[in-house]
């Protein structure tokens, strides 16, 4: 068997067909497909049983409670039998020649692991990308590892979905248990292992791969005490790793600034109308952030100028000036307010005209 190809499934009766017709529609034939219902509670894992019975000599199909996306997927490997795995999202699909592609890419340059490019969808018409780690194919050997490691840091390697890897890789000894609440930077805990265990890397210009968003879903996200938690607890693991790969801490944390700032960017985004976030939250979220684990980071933390509001924002909370800050976010929401309702307005009369 060449490829396991693993879908996790939690409440996507709406895309799974999409995603699961992706795999069956592939070019190249050598594949197995687990899908790992995780406690679904509409007719998702229904779907996945129909597929089942309809091509039970390709299809896998594990039901098991909700653990979460990282351990559905990790018990999706230990049920694999293929030299690759491949992950796919229950929402998301394949290009028909995805796998045929990565397999001549395997024949010509036999690599761990092959990371390829993916295209985003927003609301099934906007079309951002192509995204890919390098416009020509670039082979990486386990003495010019560095180049792989700095991708991470910058964030440019997380997703499990983007790539595909040698099932020899996988760290079967580490105990996952202690992450089984984290549900933000999962696929970079597991990536770090695959990426330190390789000896061999192929970046590929290829865009093999189709992510759906929706605005809706993104707008309406709210930052809380769990979402942060989790993402400390994934750069803790990272640090590890930084220091084994002999990273200097402040390279190393640059990631984890992207938290400080998107916390930042929800705050002032916050509507005055119909707030996500309520004055006592807000002032909670702006202190957790300067102490404890969360303030051990801060200080190392690089201020960027993309978004001016952001980084003001950024440096008065290195600062530790709360009030000023908070003063600063709710007058940034009253801006943000005057330039989304003058907007509206445009918008309302080049329609009537």
């Amino acid at each position: 068997m060449k490829f396991s190809v693993i879908i996790p499934v939690y409440n996507c009766e709406r895309y799974l067909d999409r995603s699961v017709q992706s795999v069956l529609e592939q070019s190249f034939a050598d594949w197995e497909l687990i899908l790992i219902d995780d406690g679904s509670t509409d007719s998702s894992g229904k779907i996945c049983d129909d597929y089942q019975q309809r091509i039970p000599e390709k299809i896998q199909v594990i039901h098991q409670e909700n653990l979460g996306v990282l351990y559905a997927r990790r018990a999706g490997m230990q049920q694999s039998h293929g030299e690759y795995i491949c992950f796919l999202d229950s929402d998301d699909s394949w290009h028909i020649n995805t796998l045929e592609i990565l397999n001549q890419y395997q024949q010509e340059y036999n690599p761990d692991i092959i990371f390829f490019g993916y295209r985003k969808v927003i609301d099934l018409k906007k079309i951002e990308g192509p995204i890919v780690l390098s416009t020509e194919v670039t082979s990486i050997e386990k003495d010019a590892m560095s180049v792989v490691h700095k991708k991470v840091i910058e964030g440019a390697i997380s997703c499990l979905w983007a790539e595909t890897f040698r099932r020899s890789l996988i760290d079967w000894s580490r105990d996952y248990s202690p992450y089984r609440k984290v549900f933000k930077g999962e696929d970079l805990l597991q990536n770090l292992a695959l990426i330190d265990n390789a000896n061999s890397v192929l970046f590929i210009p290829d865009v093999l791969y189709s992510y759906f968003q929706y605005e809706s879903g993104l707008t309406q996200r709210k930052i809380d005490q769990a979402y942060l938690d989790s993402h400390l607890i994934v750069q803790n693991v990272l640090m590890e790793y930084v220091e084994s790969w002999g990273i200097p801490q402040k390279a190393g944390i640059q990631l984890f600034a992207n938290v400080y700032r998107n916390v930042l960017k929800s705050l002032i985004t916050n509507s005055l109308f119909q707030p996500r976030y309520s004055r006592q939250e807000c002032i909670w979220l702006i202190k957790y952030l300067t102490t404890g684990e969360m303030g051990r980071y801060l200080d190392d933390v690089k201020i960027v100028w993309d978004k001016k509001a952001v980084a003001i924002a950024t440096w008065l909370l290195k600062m530790r000036l709360y009030w000023a800050l908070c003063i600063f976010v709710y007058i940034c929401r009253i801006l943000y307010a005057i330039r989304k309702s003058m907007t509206n307005i445009l918008v309302n009369s080049k329609k009537e005209v």
